[in-house]
This record gives structure tokens, C-alpha cells and sequence, in this order.
């Protein structure tokens, strides 16, 4: 799509677990962000994507409150995530984007997502179970998401 940036953790090092919990957030965040707009643009998606936005929201807390309860800085300092990289793909609607591209862009962000944290948790999961458990609950909401974007 000619109207989306890419979220790229290349201006972050996702060297550490510390780092790789910030860039989960920036994403929720940015998402979240991307849903609260589209909501006050596209009245019909409203109500879905307020949801949404308060999904995003919620997940990016729960991860890093999750990563803070269990991980010591020692940990967190000492887990490599050598060449660990995110590209999302976080849309902008323009006033020009519609309805049907808006649900469409709101899918692949969510497929964009759902494979970024797979690949975190296939990293996290040998010296951090928990965080990664975290990560997978996560996740299982993940399809329920794309299902209601595909229903509409």
C-alpha cells in the first residue's frame, strides 16, 4: 500500500529482552494509535476498531508488566537476541484510503504482528518461559481479531 510506513526495530538494538519488551510496546502502542484514529474516521469500523485500540493498549501492558515481574535485570541484561529484527507494517489512512483498503490494511497489521511475536516467542521461550507464555496468550487473540476485521 502506497500509504503505510514500515515499523522497522532497526532504530532500536533488539539486542536484550529489555529491548524486545520496549519494541512489543512501541508497536501495541503505534497500532492502538492506528485503531483510535481509524475509528473516528470510518463511523461504520468504529466500534470494532475502538475495540481494537483498547486491545492493543491492554497487551502492551500486560507484556511488560509480565516481562517486570519476572525478569531481573542480570537476565535481562545477559539474553542475546543477536540480528532480532521487527519489521510491522503500521498503516496511515489518507483521506483518499476506503473503506474496504482501511480493513484490509487493519488485517495485514495484524498478520504483521502476529509474526513478529511468533518470532519472539520462539527466542524467549528457552531462558524465559514466562514471557514467552505471555507472549502466546497474547497471540491467541490474534486470530479472533482478524476474523471480526474479515466479517465486516
Amino acid at each position: 500500500f502506497p500509504y503505510t510506513t514500515l515499523f522497522r526495530s532497526k532504530n532500536m538494538e533488539l539486542n536484550t529482552a529489555a529491548a524486545v519488551i520496549d519494541c512489543i510496546s512501541e508497536i501495541e502502542k503505534d497500532s492502538a494509535e492506528f485503531y483510535e484514529h481509524s475509528a473516528k474516521r470510518y463511523s461504520r469500523l468504529r466500534d470494532i476498531f475502538q475495540s481494537l485500540a483498547k486491545e492493543h493498549v491492554k497487551t502492551g501492558k500486560r507484556v511488560r508488566m509480565d516481562y517486570y515481574s519476572v525478569v531481573t535485570d542480570a537476565l535481562g541484561a545477559g539474553f542475546g537476541f543477536q540480528g532480532f529484527e521487527a519489521e510491522v507494517e503500521m498503516p496511515v489512512l489518507n483521506d483518499d484510503v476506503s473503506f474496504s483498503d482501511a480493513v484490509e490494511k487493519a488485517v495485514k497489521l495484524e498478520n504483521d504482528i502476529q509474526q513478529f511475536y511468533l518470532k519472539v516467542t520462539s527466542a524467549l521461550k528457552p531462558l524465559m518461559p514466562d514471557i514467552s507464555r505471555s507472549v502466546e496468550r497474547v497471540m491467541k487473540s490474534m486470530p479472533l481479531r482478524i476474523d471480526r476485521l474479515n466479517r465486516i
